[in-house]
């Protein structure tokens, strides 16, 4: 079969099946922050074992209590990291980015591995440094850039590791 005909059918397999949305009733809803004190802003979240829920995003000021786990930031912006149980109780937070008040370092996306309950983490950094945990990552190359990082944190919330890439061809 050539490469037109198999998307010929993969566009008549998408205008044919149809699609039921429901509505439905949200079991828990929680906020955190003050809007009017911080720049707090989730992206993404995930469902791991045993209904465990993870999220990540960017925080700002001196930080956030987030369900009883009080998160600090270093700089201006940090990427965060929650996990939730099913009845959506905290129970961990973690935050990593660099020192600068002018740092924006955010976290845009998280899996988790359904064999070890072990959750990577990645997102962008800026500034002369970023620390997730015990690994402190270089700078992002100067004013202006960004540095790709992905971390992997233990189920109890311990960072296991942390890697980037930077535009200047930094790796590590």
């Amino acid at each position: 079969m050539n490469r037109s005909t198999l998307n010929m059918l993969c566009m008549l397999l998408a205008c044919t099946t149809h699609l039921r949305l429901v509505a439905q009733t949200p079991q828990w809803v929680r906020v955190y922050g003050e809007p009017e004190r911080y720049l707090n802003q989730g992206f993404i979240l995930t469902k791991g074992e045993a209904g465990f829920i993870y999220g990540v995003g960017g925080i700002s000021a001196s930080g956030m209590d987030i369900g009883g786990h009080f998160t600090p930031v270093q700089g201006s912006t940090d990427a965060v990291l929650v996990k939730w149980d099913a009845n959506g109780t905290v129970q961990w937070a973690r935050s990593g980015g660099g020192p600068l008040t002018n740092d924006d370092d955010r976290a845009t996306h998280v899996c988790v591995d359904s064999n070890t309950a072990e959750v990577i983490m990645g997102g962008y950094y800026s500034g002369p440094q970023a620390t997730f945990g015990d690994f402190t990552l270089p700078s992002a190359g100067g004013f202006g850039y960004k540095a790709i990082f992905i971390t992997k944190y233990a189920a109890d919330g311990e960072c296991l590791w942390a890697r980037y890439a930077t535009r200047v061809g930094g790796l590590g």
